[in-house]
């Protein structure tokens, strides 16, 4: 039987064990290994992923205030709010589709609060873990927090993301039906995950070629200025090319999933 942390004078959160009382499991959690559950099941094959489920609205005033608190700035506007939302959320459920409920739990943010002992037990039963009241206590401290106003509404008009996101939450919240794994779903995120992989290992390959274009087209602009030094049309079409190839090389090089 555990001893809750306060008896026992010790931290609620405890980074530390003796040899005596090894740690029996290794919980970490951020919203950007939503975009990485395929390579987390590679080196942990026996992980499961807890996906906490929050509302839209909440998620997306929650981070235009976080600067405030001292804070990085996580979006510069709403937009890359619902933005973010949609394309984690979007992966956590399509993992869940992928592995099944067995391997992804999808957990309600408002049921953590509205009934967090219910809640909690309900998430032990899914990792085959004894419930005690202890494991409430982290809960009477909130970390991390915006601390938004309750009168803080965004002034962006309503846009087709928050459409978008306003119907998948809908559909995620109400349906708690358990979601059977998808072999085919599962092949799509392997392949996903590959070619990822491919991209990485071969990034500044990519990146010396194009560099080598450049080089090879800026030469061939000046012996044109040289050569028909009043001919423009062609020196356009070589500047509108290079632009093209400079954009190309960034937007290889820069990808929020890669």
């Amino acid at each position: 039987m555990a001893t809750p942390a306060s008896d026992l004078r010790l931290p609620a959160f405890q980074t530390e064990r003796s040899d005596s009382d090894p740690k029996g499991r290794w919980v970490d959690g951020t919203p950007e290994y939503s975009f990485y559950i395929c390579g987390l099941r590679k080196l942990f094959p026996g992980a499961v992923f807890i996906h906490l489920l929050r509302d839209v609205k909440s998620v997306v005033r929650s981070m235009l205030k976080f600067k405030q608190t001292g804070g990085p700035a996580l979006v510069e506007n709403e937009q890359q709010a619902y933005d973010y939302w949609l394309r984690t959320v979007r992966a956590c459920f399509k993992a869940e589709r992928a592995y099944g409920s067995r391997v992804v739990y999808r957990m309600l943010y408002c049921d953590l609060v509205g009934d967090s002992a219910r809640t909690l037990r309900l998430l032990l039963d899914f990792l085959q873990e004894p419930y005690e009241p202890a494991c409430l206590e982290p809960l009477q401290h909130r970390i991390n927090s915006s601390n938004v106003p309750p009168d803080f509404t965004p002034v962006d008009p309503q846009t087709g993301q928050e459409v978008e996101a306003r119907q998948l939450e809908a559909e995620l919240m109400n349906d708690r039906t358990p979601v059977p794994p998808s072999g085919a779903i599962a092949a799509e995120l392997e392949a996903e995950f590959e070619k990822r992989v491919h991209h990485n290992q071969n990034v500044n390959k990519y990146h010396r070629r194009a560099l080598r274009k450049i080089a090879a087209l800026e030469k061939q602009l000046e012996q044109l200025r040289c050569e028909s030094p009043g001919r423009l049309k062609p020196w356009q079409r070589w500047m509108h090319r290079r632009q093209h190839l400079c954009k190309s090389v960034r937007s290889e090089r820069i990808s929020p999933q890669e």
